[in-house]
């Protein structure tokens, strides 16, 4: 049997804070060491394993660099893609809009 795990060296394994560690612990299960809550690794690794997420098989490609946003296309719920220039294109816009309606007002 290997060595059970303190909620302190279970925090630092899934990289949570302490009192996430023990709110886990109905999830994960744990044993009581005479007041102690303790956690078997192999528990933990199946835990771990239960919380993998990753894309749906043949969507590995569809997968965009950070520098990539989606958003909703006019009249419709497909996404449309913006890269960077782009966006940087609508700010610039954004921008000239803003200043000439500051221009125009008479104070």
């Amino acid at each position: 049997m290997d060595k059970l795990l303190t909620a302190t060296e279970l925090a630092e394994r899934l990289g949570v804070s302490l009192s996430k560690a023990y709110a886990l612990k109905e999830t994960i299960g744990y044993v009581a060491v005479g007041g102690n809550v303790r956690f078997e690794p192999a528990a933990v690794d199946a835990y771990i394993e239960r919380c993998k997420r990753g894309p749906i098989e043949g969507e590995k490609d569809r997968w965009a660099s950070q520098s990539v946003i989606e958003r909703p296309a006019r009249g419709g719920s497909s996404p449309k893609r913006m890269d960077l220039n782009v966006i940087n294109q609508l700010l610039e816009r954004n921008k000239k809009r803003s200043s000439t309606r500051r221009s125009g007002v008479q104070r």
